[in-house]
């Protein structure tokens, strides 16, 4: 017979709940780094607006419609035109991006994302 304290190792179940485990974080790495890499992208996108001397003196609608173009070269699908807010602000405009992302991991499980940036237009 032998000695309780000479046994060493995890048991089958226990391996089993840390693979499930394992398993979930994977699938929600796999569910959101797409998503944060839209974000950033987004981000991204903003930025290059806000540097880009082009932008200044044009219209709400023409800002819009150039932003949309700029979402599109940087592989931006989330943002809808709807998401974009902008309002005129002393000499300039104040262009700000909220959207939300969601996506369903398991069953009626879902994980949201919401992205919020303000830019400056002078």
């Amino acid at each position: 017979m032998r000695n309780m304290k000479s046994q060493k190792g995890m048991t089958a179940i226990g391996w089993l709940l840390v693979l499930i485990i394992a398993g979930i974080f994977i699938i929600i790495g796999i569910k959101l780094v797409p998503v944060y890499i839209g974000g950033y992208s987004m981000y991204s996108a903003m930025e290059t607006v806000e540097r880009s001397p082009k932008y200044k003196g044009q219209s709400v609608r023409n800002i819009r419609k150039l932003m949309m173009v700029n979402f599109d070269v940087n592989y931006v699908t989330a943002v809808k035109p709807e998401d974009i807010s902008i309002k005129r602000s002393g000499n300039g405009m104040e262009v700000n991006v909220s959207y939300e992302v969601v996506r369903p991991v398991l069953g009626n499980l879902s994980l949201l994302v919401e992205f919020d940036k303000t830019i400056r237009i002078e």
